[in-house]
């Protein structure tokens, strides 16, 4: 605690902050100790960011640091509420008009989607989306946009379909119609080129992952472009990648192989093999140690703690193959994008229960914006809404 409260501090004197104990952090990059990275996460009574960092003592695995305000410092976060019934919702389908939709991010009221091309849709309301600008991505040949992520809830990351890579800085969107900036094709450190379409990406403690389809892992520090790659994972076709709440990484592979980086973002280790849901298809890590494997045969779940073995969770629809993933931090819930339903895994269930079914194509993102509201888009531009 104390090492990890002098370095807060620290960065709290380099911003000029250093005549009060409270810091408020604005970015992950600020949350850093000798024991491992944090995050910045918002204070569930205002609206001020403070790090928080991994505690094994604490029930949620997380503990406000020491330099956080609104009397949280030094205690652990929130414990999602067992005893809390899934909310019932209803769902509703809209058509923005878009291209097919690869992502979204945003909270409530501020929600943004974005399709294959590259064109931003916003929403104040949730429901009505408009077209924010015209498609401006890279220029022609390089392909559709196929994988999007966000870091420290501002800058939006999108590859397409030649291993190029652009993004977007969510601050000047109120601005004028903001561009993608290109930020080229990936190159590591002896000149090798990931000229193959990147699949899936993650950030986790800083680092920006990508993964081709041909199983490559790389990985840079914004904003700088030296890229690096995960030699430990060569052999191995790796399919998604998922960032924890802190220092941790995890890999799932086509060979039905899941690894994990605990000592560095390019070092990982593997921990187990996932024939019980091949074909796998996606990972998620909601909270550190706990991870989601879901595919084919169903789901994975290895829940949070170091020692806690895996265990088959069955889809409400044996069938179904497991596209997108996204827990419910509030309640510890857990909903799945298959090809025709969305489902939820309730808190400490054995089983999914289907929600609503799905007419139109592949899903191709799931975000929980709260317990009661819920965002999936899909590939053919179609956007679903749950709420009460």
């Amino acid at each position: 605690m104390i090492a990890r409260r002098l370095v807060v501090v620290l960065a709290a004197c380099a911003l000029g902050a250093c005549g009060s104990k409270v810091f408020t952090c604005t970015s992950d990059a600020q949350c850093t100790a000798s024991s491992g990275a944090g995050t910045c996460s918002p204070s569930p009574s205002s609206g001020a960011r403070y790090c928080v960092f991994g505690d094994s003592m604490c029930a949620s695995k997380l503990v406000w640091d020491s330099s956080a305000g609104d009397g949280l410092a030094g205690t652990c976060t929130s414990v999602p509420d067992m005893g809390a019934a899934p909310v019932r919702l209803t769902w509703t389908t809209s058509s923005p008009g878009g291209a097919g939709f690869v992502g979204l991010w945003g909270a409530p009221g501020d929600l943004w989607l974005v399709d294959v091309q590259g064109a931003l849709y916003h929403a104040i309301d949730d429901v009505h989306f408009t077209l924010h600008n015209a498609p401006q991505f890279l220029t022609p040949p390089s392909g559709p946009l196929i994988a999007m992520t966000v870091r420290d809830a501002r800058y939006v990351y999108a590859s397409s379909g030649r291993g190029e890579i652009a993004d977007l800085d969510v601050d000047l969107l109120g601005a004028t119609a903001p561009a993608w900036t290109s930020r080229g094709q990936i190159f590591g450190q002896n000149g090798q080129q990931l000229a193959v379409p990147v699949t899936a990406m993650a950030t986790c403690a800083g680092e920006l992952f990508v993964v081709g389809n041909d199983g490559t892992v790389a990985h840079v520090t914004p904003p700088d472009s030296a890229w690096r790659w995960a030699q430990t994972l060569d052999g191995f076709h790796v399919l998604d990648v998922s960032g924890a709440a802190t220092n941790s990484l995890w890999a799932l592979s086509a060979e039905g192989e899941v690894f994990r980086s605990t000592q560095g973002p390019g070092s990982f280790g593997k921990t187990m093999s996932t024939a019980a849901v091949a074909p796998a298809t996606r990972i998620l890590s909601p909270l550190p140690d706990e991870v989601w494997v879901g595919g084919g045969g169903g789901l994975l779940h290895r829940p949070a703690g170091a020692s806690s073995p895996w265990v088959k969770v069955p889809l409400a629809d044996p069938a179904e193959v497991v596209r997108a993933l996204d827990a419910d931090p509030a309640t510890g819930d857990l909903y799945v994008a298959t090809d025709r339903a969305i489902e939820i895994v309730p808190f400490g269930a054995s089983a999914a229960e289907r929600l609503t079914f799905v007419s139109s194509s592949a899903l191709g993102a799931i975000k929980v914006l709260s317990s009661t509201e819920i965002i999936a888009v899909g590939l053919d531009g179609t956007v679903l809404r749950g709420a009460p």
